[in-house]
C-alpha cells in the first residue's frame, strides 16, 4: 500500500515540473530583406545573404507564383546560429527584371528574403517611349546579337538619323537627334522589327522644344544709398529691353518689350542653335528701362553689353517728360517650364537742372538767343542734348542746340561723372561755363549759370562763395558763372 502511495506521489511531482518549462518559440533574423543581382553572373558571382536562426532552419525558393527554377541556393537547411546563403542566378535573356523569394522556416518562424534580377537591358517588344530635352543627343538601344533588325522611322526623318552595330552578344542601335531649334515640342515613331524572329518593336522619341518661357518682374527702383523706393519699377518703365547671357557670357537671348500691363513682363524666347542646352546654369539677365531703341538690334557678347547698356538712351533731354534710364541685374538658373525672375532697377544716370540767368550788374538784360548743352562723361562717351532729338553718345565732340525757353530752366539727365558745358548767346556775344565732373547716378544736381555783362560775376553772398568751391559729391547746388567767350 505504502509503495502505491510513493508511486503516485512521483507522478504527481514529475507532471507538477512538466507544468514548470516553458517552450521558447523560434526566432529568424535577416540582416538584409531584399537583394539585387545583376542580369548575369558566373558561379565565381555568388551572392550572400546572413540571418540567424534559434533553432533548425530549412530554405526554399519560390516566386510569386511556383517554385523559382532560376536561383540556386545553398546550403538550404542547417541548425541554429548564423548562417550566410549563397545566391546564383541563370542569365536573364529578357529586357524584363523579374524577382523570386527565399523562405527561411524555423520551428513556426517564416522569414522571407527578397530577390531581384535586373533585365538584359535590350529594348523589349511593344511600345516604349523615350523623352529628352532640347539639346542634340544621342539614345542607344540595346538588341540581342544576331538578329537581321530593319529600322522604319516615320514621324521625325529630317532630324533623327540611326546607325546599326553588331556585337557578339548584343547588337546596338543608336538615334541621333539634331537640336530642338523651335518654338514646339516634337516627336518621331520609328519601328523595329526582325522578320525570322518575329520581333517588333515601336519607339517614340520625345524631345523638348528649346524655347526659354520667362515671367520678368520688376520689383523696386534702386536708391543710390541702395534702399527702395517708394514707386514700383514697372511704374518707371515705358520700355524695356532683356538679355541674357550665359555662364560662358555668350548672349542666349535679347527681347526687346513695350510696356508692361502689370507687374510682369512674360516673353518667350529662343536661344540660338548652337547655344541650345537642356538647362542653362547661372544666367546673367539684364533688364534696361527706357532705352531699349538703341540695343534693339544687339548681337554681341556679355563684355559689349556691358560697355554699352548704361549708355544706351537714346533721349535724355526733357527730363520733366520723359521717363529716366534705368538698368538692373538677375543672376538664376532656366530651364524647362516657366522661369520666374525679379530684378531691381537702379539709376544710370543724374538729374541736372541748368538755371540760366543774368546778373544783377546787367543794366539793359539782352534776350538769349542761342544755348546748346554738351559734356564729356569719364566712360569716353559724349554727351549731348536737344528738345526733340538727340544723337547717341559717340567719339566726336559736338554741341547740340537747345531753344532757349521763356524759363531759362533745362532739366535733363547725364551719365555719371560728366563734363557738362553750357553755351549761351545773348547781345551778340557767347558766353560758356563748366559744371564740375561730380554727377553720381541717381542723384539730383542744380547748377546756377550765372552771366555777368563783364565776365567777372562776384559772389551775391558768402554762402554763394561757399557752395562755389565745394568739391562735395552728392545731391546739391552749385553757382556756376559764364564767362565771354
Amino acid at each position: 500500500m505504502k509503495l502505491k502511495i510513493y508511486l503516485w506521489s512521483a507522478v504527481l511531482l514529475l507532471a507538477a515540473c512538466d507544468r514548470d518549462v516553458e517552450t521558447i518559440p523560434a526566432e529568424i533574423t535577416v540582416d538584409a530583406p531584399r537583394i539585387v543581382l545583376p542580369e548575369y553572373m558566373d558561379d565565381n558571382q555568388a551572392a550572400t545573404v546572413t540571418f540567424t536562426a534559434t533553432a533548425p532552419w530549412s530554405a526554399e525558393t519560390s516566386d510569386t507564383k511556383a517554385a523559382a527554377d532560376w536561383i540556386r541556393i545553398s546550403p538550404r537547411s542547417g541548425g541554429p546560429g548564423t548562417v550566410t546563403l549563397s545566391i546564383v542566378a541563370e542569365e536573364n535573356r529578357t529586357p524584363q527584371e523579374r524577382t523570386a523569394y527565399i523562405r527561411i522556416l524555423s520551428g513556426d518562424a517564416t522569414q522571407s528574403i527578397g530577390v531581384t534580377q535586373k533585365g538584359d537591358g535590350t529594348l523589349p517588344e511593344g511600345q516604349s517611349i523615350y523623352e529628352t530635352g532640347a539639346a542634340r543627343d544621342t539614345i542607344v538601344v540595346r538588341l540581342h546579337a544576331g538578329g537581321n533588325y530593319r529600322v522604319d522611322i516615320g514621324q521625325g526623318a529630317d532630324w533623327v538619323a540611326s546607325r546599326l552595330s553588331a556585337g557578339e552578344k548584343f547588337d546596338t542601335l543608336a538615334f541621333f537627334l539634331t537640336a530642338n531649334h523651335s518654338f514646339e515640342d516634337r516627336a518621331a515613331s520609328i519601328r523595329i522589327y526582325e522578320p525570322q524572329r518575329g520581333y517588333t518593336s515601336s519607339l517614340t522619341l520625345l524631345q523638348l522644344s528649346a524655347a526659354l518661357d520667362i515671367e520678368l518682374a520688376l520689383r523696386h527702383v534702386r536708391l543710390p544709398t541702395g534702399t527702395a523706393g517708394t514707386e514700383a519699377a514697372a511704374d518707371w518703365t515705358e520700355s524695356l529691353f532683356v538679355a541674357g547671357f550665359d555662364d560662358r557670357g555668350d548672349l542666349l537671348f535679347t527681347q526687346d518689350l513695350p510696356r508692361a500691363e502689370g507687374y510682369a513682363f512674360r516673353f518667350r524666347v529662343l536661344p540660338p542653335e548652337t547655344a541650345i542646352r537642356n538647362s542653362y546654369p547661372s544666367v546673367r539677365i539684364y533688364a534696361v528701362a527706357n532705352s531699349s531703341h538703341e540695343l534693339a538690334a544687339f548681337a554681341g557678347n556679355e563684355q559689349d553689353f556691358l560697355n554699352r547698356k548704361d549708355t544706351a538712351a537714346t533721349k535724355l533731354f526733357d527730363a520733366e517728360n520723359i521717363r529716366p534710364p534705368l538698368s538692373g541685374t538677375a543672376v538664376c538658373n532656366l530651364g524647362p517650364g516657366t522661369n520666374k525672375v525679379e530684378v531691381d532697377l537702379a539709376h544710370v544716370t543724374a538729374l541736372v537742372t541748368f538755371n540760366v540767368f543774368f546778373d544783377s550788374d546787367w543794366t539793359d538784360v539782352p534776350s538769349i538767343d542761342k544755348l546748346s548743352i554738351g559734356g564729356f562723361s569719364s566712360w569716353g562717351y559724349l554727351f549731348g542734348a536737344a528738345t526733340d532729338t538727340q544723337s547717341p553718345p559717340r567719339a566726336t565732340a559736338f554741341n547740340p542746340a537747345v531753344t532757349p525757353n521763356g524759363t531759362n530752366r533745362y532739366l535733363f539727365f547725364a551719365y555719371e561723372k560728366s563734363r557738362l558745358i553750357l553755351t549761351v548767346r545773348a547781345g551778340g556775344r557767347y558766353y560758356q561755363g563748366v559744371a564740375p565732373d561730380i554727377l553720381k547716378r541717381g542723384y539730383k544736381y542744380t547748377f546756377n549759370m550765372r552771366l555777368c555783362p563783364d565776365g567777372q560775376c562776384r559772389p551775391s553772398s558768402e554762402t554763394e562763395h561757399l557752395a562755389r568751391a565745394s568739391v562735395t559729391t552728392g545731391e546739391g547746388e552749385r553757382t556756376i558763372y559764364l564767362k565771354p567767350m
